[in-house]
């Protein structure tokens, strides 16, 4: 079981400005469960004409990936950040590998319902792991969000197991820039406006290295999410 520290789980908030292009070798080759196409086959109907409906071509929220880096699947279009359930997640994802509170993260994790702060990790092959936030796992989070929004998914976050170099020299400036630091890392994240982000260690001995990739919520979503949006 893979051990991190609270700067690596800590979820963090999404800068809001546009990036493009970089490079990178590996690509995800997870297996996720298929969605599947709906079909209509009425008693009344002979079989040779059935309608079909026609699944609708899946919309990928996240364009713009980084070359080498195009992480995201099509099967995880449907779990939209501040929509999916844990009920949506455990449907596309299945039972997460490890599950715990970050409110007390030695400890046994309560259940989805008791967790003040829960964060779910799913081994998905030997280069990545996927860790799953919610609107309340992070304290600074939820105190933006309306309470409405704690229970659903916040972010999918995708954490290299190796050592990823991702050059911060290779990132054009249009990318939104923000400098992160923690008590025993700092980093700068690169995202946009989609809620995709990338995070790139900036010192010491882990300089260039990739932290997470992280497909969160959009500058929309989050805008129409924030206590007061809507009166509240």
């Amino acid at each position: 079981m893979h051990k991190f520290t609270r700067s690596f789980l800590a979820p963090l908030v999404l800068s809001t400005t546009c990036m493009v292009g970089c490079t990178s070798t590996t690509k995800l080759d997870a297996q996720q469960t298929p969605l599947k196409s709906p079909t209509v086959k009425p008693d009344d109907v002979e079989p040779d004409n059935v309608p079909v409906i026609e699944k609708p071509a899946t919309v990928m929220p996240y364009r713009n990936e980084l070359p080498g880096l195009e992480l995201y699947q099509k099967e995880w279009a449907s779990l939209m950040p501040l929509v999916a359930t844990a009920e949506d997640l455990h449907a596309v994802l299945g039972l997460p590998d490890e599950m715990h509170d970050l409110d007390d993260y030695s400890a046994p994790y309560p259940g989805d319902d008791k967790a003040v702060q829960p964060v779910w990790t799913y081994d998905l092959n030997p280069q990545w792991q996927l860790l799953v936030y919610f609107g309340r796992s992070s304290l600074p989070v939820q105190k933006t969000l309306s309470p409405e929004y704690y229970d659903k998914l916040y972010s999918l976050e995708l954490i290299p197991t190796d050592k990823r170099i991702l050059e911060a020299s290779t990132i054009p400036t249009s990318f939104a820039q923000r400098k992160v630091s923690a008590a025993d890392a700092s980093w700068v994240e690169y995202s946009l406006p989609s809620g995709l982000q990338y995070e790139v260690y900036n010192r010491g001995e882990r300089e260039n290295r990739l932290n997470r990739v992280v497909y969160g919520p959009s500058i929309d979503a989050l805008a129409g999410s924030r206590k007061g949006a809507d009166g509240l």
